[in-house]
């Protein structure tokens, strides 16, 4: 019994550390290419109305984003309040961010959910599952629409777009047989997604206009942020930190753009982002055993339950 409880601690230490030696190491390998000196006066040029317009984009894309969340709660059979389910939206962003060791942000959620509306385990896991399959399904999309303003030969262009429909034609077969509940809202969900996305482009757009980035260079690096985004998904760094450096640096050397620009657009998204998420920390619902005073209610077989 005493090594089960041990063993979960030490890949728990043992998880962290490797994402922090990854975080460290891709980090490293990108300051040491590039100038600090250009990449520090390129930062403090930036005009701070634009990050706080950016900043301000990217909370509305989360406001958004968490009114996606509701709607995949609403297929299951769980009612919640709206204010509610953005605190949880918002913590889940912190323990992302903050603490990648331990549960996640979409583990919360679904302890959360699970403790308070007494739901399955099992459709809230799809819940978090396919609302995070939802956003990739947003982003690979506008890689493909960008890719024709970054490709020098126009056959990658006119073959990301034919991509196009046939993948959201895949994804939305995939949704019908695997997440069937969804099935009438799934357009809907698509639409927010798109919201969502767009707005943090436009968050993206308020950052390049803060560092001064010529309009003609603004397709390389919004393709690379996107690419990045996907990137920093992976699970084997702390909170995608270095693994969006390495991307957007690269990126910059094959595009021939700025690598002080790109790392800069990089540090003060990640910024504005942590930002937000740290919020998470101070409107944190606590998870409790039993189902009292929460705003929604829980339809089951029996009938709506109302949650006040």
């Amino acid at each position: 019994m005493l090594e089960k409880k041990r063993k979960p601690g030490w890949n728990k230490y043992l998880k962290i550390a490797v994402k922090v030696v990854v975080s460290g190491l891709a980090l490293y390998l990108v300051m040491n290419k590039l100038d600090t000196q250009q990449l520090w006066e390129t930062i403090k040029g930036a005009q701070w109305w634009a990050l706080f317009a950016a900043l301000w984009m990217l909370f509305l894309s989360q406001v958004f984003s968490s009114i996606r969340f509701m709607i995949f709660l609403n297929a299951i059979g769980i009612r919640i309040g709206f204010l509610f389910n953005f605190r949880i939206y918002l913590t889940g962003m912190f323990y992302n961010l903050f603490l990648p060791g331990g549960i996640g942000g979409d583990g919360y959620k679904v302890i959360l959910l699970k403790r308070q509306y007494r739901a399955g385990w099992k459709p809230l896991v799809k819940v978090a599952f396919h609302d995070r399959l939802n956003g990739l399904m947003l982003l690979l999309m506008m890689i493909a629409i960008l890719i024709p303003f970054v490709s020098p030969d126009p056959v990658w262009g006119i073959l990301a777009l034919a991509a196009i429909p046939t993948g959201f034609l895949i994804y939305r077969l995939v949704m019908k047989r695997l997440f069937r509940e969804v099935k009438s809202s799934l357009l809907k969900i698509s639409v927010y997604s798109l919201v969502v996305q767009g707005l943090v482009l436009v968050s993206v757009f308020f950052i390049l206009l803060a560092l001064r980035i010529p309009w003609e260079a603004w397709p390389p690096y919004l393709l690379l942020f996107l690419v990045a985004s996907i990137a920093a998904i992976l699970p084997i760094s702390f909170g995608g930190i270095g693994i969006r450096e390495i991307v957007f640096y690269y990126g910059a050397v094959y595009f021939g753009t700025s690598e002080a620009e790109a790392i800069s657009i990089s540090l003060l998204f990640f910024a504005i982002a942590a930002l937000l998420s740290l919020s998470g920390a101070f409107v944190q619902p606590k998870i409790k055993k039993e189902v009292k005073n929460l705003p929604g209610s829980l339809h089951t077989k029996e009938g709506t339950r109302i949650i006040e």
